[in-house]
C-alpha cells in the first residue's frame, strides 16, 4: 500500500502488486496497481481478493 510516486516505484521495482492511495500527487492506473480515492473505499472484502 502506497501513498507517493516514490514508494510505488519502489514496490513495484520489487515486483509487487500496489494498492495506491494518492495523497499530494496523482497517480495514475496501470496493470498491477489498483488507484483508489480514499483510503476509506479499502474495505476488508476488497483487501481479501487482493491476496488470493
Amino acid at each position: 500500500m502506497e501513498d507517493s510516486p516514490t514508494g510505488l516505484a519502489s514496490a513495484e521495482a520489487a515486483g509487487c502488486s500496489v494498492l495506491v492511495v494518492p495523497s499530494a500527487l496523482p497517480i495514475p492506473e496501470a496493470d498491477g496497481r489498483l488507484v483508489l480515492d480514499r483510503l476509506t473505499e479499502a474495505d476488508p472484502r476488497l483487501l481479501r481478493s487482493l491476496v488470493r
